[in-house]
């Protein structure tokens, strides 16, 4: 069981060590700045939809 743990504690910072170089590969790099373009948008006037008159809807007759 000694051997397992010391096989994936291993495999575990290889893993975190290449992940660090990596990073540090890529952080030396020069990346060029983005360019980024805004639009001003004006909102338009919506036209207001037709509404339909509220019909009251007379109670069903009840059986007396």
């Amino acid at each position: 069981m000694g051997h397992v743990i010391v096989i994936f504690g291993t495999l575990i910072a290889l893993n975190m060590g290449f992940g660090y170089w990596l990073s540090e590969k890529n952080a030396e790099s020069n990346q060029p700045q983005g360019v980024v373009e805004v639009e001003d948008v004006q909102a338009q006037a919506q036209p207001e939809p037709e509404t339909q008159p509220a019909t009251e809807s007379a109670p069903a007759s009840q059986p007396q």
